[in-house]
């Protein structure tokens, strides 16, 4: 005998066999992220010399429309950051940093990395000018400051 959820008319088994096939496709495209990035994808990031966990992070967080398409976790939506970019007090899970993919590639291509300013827009601090490659051209005086204090913060942080 198979039980189903009245609501949805659909088997428990049938269920749990979609969440093992998403949680293997999630767990193979995260494994592909990390040997694509390999370290902390924000720029000039001391946490190497600190030796930092990284991790990875999704570009759209579950909590925010959950994942009904099945595409949250691709390789295009995921990044290698460590933990301090990640979650620590200036990260992408604060939302104080964010990055954007700059082609239709995703993470999977290069990416532009942004901050909230004090006027709630975004304010672009650097690009890369391709897949884990930044133009250091590309940063301007107040994105060059800015990176050299969250990287002043980490070193403080984790010295």
């Amino acid at each position: 005998m198979q039980l189903t959820k009245p609501e949805k008319g659909s088997s428990l088994a049938a269920k749990r066999k979609r969440k093992r096939e998403q949680k293997a496709t999630e767990s193979a495209a995260m494994k592909a992220a990390r040997r694509r990035d390999r370290v902390c994808r924000f720029p000039i990031c001391p946490c190497g010399q600190f030796k930092l966990r990284l991790e990875v992070a999704h570009q759209r967080h579950r909590g925010m429309g959950g994942n009904p398409k099945g595409d949250r976790t691709t390789t295009a939506g995921l990044v290698l950051l460590c933990v301090a970019r990640h979650q620590g007090s200036l990260s992408v899970h604060s939302g104080d940093l964010r990055w954007v993919g700059l082609t239709k590639d995703g993470a999977d291509g290069p990416i532009a990395w942004e901050t909230m300013g004090v006027d709630g827009r975004w304010i672009e601090l650097v690009r890369e000018v391709r897949c884990g490659v930044t133009d250091r051209a590309s940063v301007d005086k107040v994105g060059a400051e800015l990176l050299e204090r969250l990287r002043a913060k980490l070193v403080e942080q984790y010295s």
